[in-house]
């Protein structure tokens, strides 16, 4: 399911999903950002970042800031399927 981001992240803290994915370029703020309240809000959150910008510095700040992963578009599915898979063992 997908939601509006500000209700997204509070419904995140409340449902307790196995596993969120988050796109970095959002049409409203930074998916950094985001990431940032996501974390702040559910420290234990298991986060995977999707995203196509190909800096590593991009990566690595999303990694920082509390990722699990992060996967790099375009990618095939399997690599979004084995990247959970990682983030629930």
């Amino acid at each position: 399911q997908t939601c509006a981001l500000p209700i997204s992240i509070s419904a995140a803290a409340r449902w307790r999903p196995d596993v969120i994915l988050l796109e970095l370029v959002l049409p409203d703020r930074s998916g950094l950002e985001a990431l940032d309240d996501i974390t702040r809000e559910w420290p234990e959150a298991r986060v995977i970042v999707c995203t196509a910008l190909g800096e590593r510095g991009v990566a690595a700040e999303a990694l920082r800031r509390g990722a699990r992963e992060v996967v790099g578009k375009p990618f095939a599915p399997v690599r979004v399927l084995e990247a959970v898979r990682r983030a629930l063992a």
